[in-house]
């Protein structure tokens, strides 16, 4: 199987060389690497540009820069239109891979002919690649190598798009697929995976993902301050992206994904909000006892806020 990785970039001038070079030093060379800048304005472009000529990878590593601005998510689908590879990489830019990444996963597609969709366990560092402790950054290790259902999916909803890896026919799935409305491109290839039942997951972590201030993925810098109101904000706009989960499974005809999974989940994360603004500790408690839809350390955390909330009128 040949191997494609497709990257993203937009102004990543801090973090780009050394996720380059990550991808450089892989002991199972991918047979292409497609990135497409999507106008950026610091030195990008001219790091990219010379890191390909440094190390002799010109015609296998190709950068594309995009004419008019794309945007995160429709840059990526982008670049995943231009890879032709068997299997297809995602990287972000300021992340790193592990020099085991490629091979160890595509070992898991040559175990699984169903395996349409892999992914793969990371660790969370800073700015300076130390690693991050702590429960809002410990993604849970996981049991075991196998497939993985559109509940436990939601459940956890924790799988990136620099940890996934995923087939070619993936790729000319989403090409005939109505794009309006998606909100996250690994989202949409997740629910291909899921809606044919060849969504897999391994233990072994394979990444690094980088937590700084400029992250496209909204998460932000752990320096900053992360009060009760903030998390309200973020599980509001949780509240809203289900709405939009669910029309993105009906345009694209994903009929094999229960919608009831996200109403079910949607409708306690709304409890969970009203509990927060209420600042009711004994409700969440509740939660943490019952609650079958969200992971206890979520709940936890919404109970955290809470009382640090508390401590300081």
């Amino acid at each position: 199987m040949t191997v494609s990785v497709a990257m993203a970039s937009y102004n990543g001038e801090k973090y780009i060389e050394e996720q380059l070079t990550s991808i450089f030093n892989q002991d199972l060379q991918p047979d292409e690497v497609i990135l497409c800048d999507d106008g950026s304005t610091d030195a990008t472009v001219q790091i990219v540009s010379e890191f390909i000529e440094k190390n002799g990878l010109t015609g296998k590593w190709r950068l594309y820069q995009n004419e008019a601005r794309l945007g995160f998510i429709h840059n990526f689908f982008h670049a995943i239109a231009k890879t032709k590879g068997d299997l297809v990489f995602l990287s972000d830019q300021d992340d790193v891979f592990h020099k085991s990444k490629l091979r160890s996963m595509k070992a898991v597609f040559e175990r699984h002919s169903d395996c349409l969709v892999l992914n793969s366990g990371y660790r969370m560092i800073d700015e300076n690649s130390h690693p991050l402790k702590g429960a809002r950054y410990a993604p849970p290790v996981r049991k075991k190598e196998g497939k993985l259902s559109f509940e436990t999916f939601l459940y956890r909803m924790d799988y990136p798009g620099f940890a996934m890896a995923f087939r070619g026919t993936v790729r000319e799935l989403i090409s005939g697929m109505d794009l309006d409305g998606v909100y996250g491109h690994d989202l949409l290839i997740h629910l291909i995976g899921l809606s044919h039942h060849g969504e897999y997951e391994i233990r072994e972590r394979l990444s690094e993902y980088r937590i700084h201030a400029a992250n496209a993925s909204g998460i932000g810098s752990i320096k900053s301050a992360y009060g009760i109101e903030r998390r309200i904000a973020q599980k509001r706009n949780e509240l809203s992206e289900y709405e939009r989960l669910k029309q993105v499974i009906q345009r694209n005809h994903f009929d094999a994904l229960d919608a009831a999974l996200i109403e079910r989940r949607r409708r306690v994360l709304h409890k969970r909000i009203r509990l927060m603004e209420k600042k009711k500790l004994w409700g969440l408690a509740a939660l943490l006892a019952f609650c079958r839809q969200y992971p206890k350390k979520t709940i936890l955390g919404d109970m955290a806020c809470v009382i640090k909330d508390k401590k300081q009128r």
